[in-house]
């Protein structure tokens, strides 16, 4: 079995076992997704790179690099800051 069918299995069976237990206890737990998203963001990187043209994939990465980078200054001092100066 190839590490990319291997991968996707894990990934369905964690999905699985989080909406099970969701439907059997009424409670949200968001937390038990944590093991999948390792999964989820190699299948998200991937359907990206098959999105984009061979010549596109250099400037995508560099300007979502940019983003990341920007949202992550403004979520520190937009929300994090204030809420931990309050």
């Amino acid at each position: 079995m190839s590490h990319g069918c291997l991968r996707s299995l894990f990934l369905g069976l964690t999905l699985v076992e989080v909406v099970y237990y969701n439907l059997t206890y009424i409670q949200a737990q968001g937390r038990y997704l944590f093991p999948a998203l390792p999964g989820l963001a190699a299948l998200m990187a991937l359907g990206w790179r098959e999105l984009l043209f061979a010549g596109l994939r250099p400037a995508a990465y560099l300007f979502a690099s940019i983003a990341l980078v920007a949202l992550n200054f403004v979520a520190i001092y937009r929300y994090i800051v204030p809420a931990l100066t309050q």
